[in-house]
């Protein structure tokens, strides 16, 4: 009987043991991000941004001129060699 006694006592240990563990952690995010920072927007699907030198664009009557200047030139500089270029070219004569 004392033999009973001693593992009934050592089965209630080891059972009340088990039940006073704690659960096992989550694991832990993938790719190092921490919890709770949100995901990274997603890629912007718009126009290109524009171009930083001018373009010129001229049509008349049948008679295009299209000019696109460098990047080094500012608006103005391009429009006075737009305008050199149509005094110089002209329309075409009928």
């Amino acid at each position: 009987m004392k033999n009973v006694l001693i593992a009934a006592a050592a089965l209630t240990m080891i059972s009340s043991a088990a039940l006073a563990q704690e659960p096992p952690k989550p694991p832990a995010p993938p790719s190092g991000e921490a919890p709770g920072t949100p995901p990274p927007p997603p890629p912007h699907k718009g126009p290109p941004p524009p171009e930083k030198s001018a373009h010129i664009r001229v049509e008349d009557k049948g008679f295009k001129v299209d000019v696109k200047c460098s990047e080094d030139e500012s608006t103005n500089e391009c429009a006075e060699i737009v305008y050199k270029l149509l005094d110089r070219v002209g329309p075409p004569k009928k």
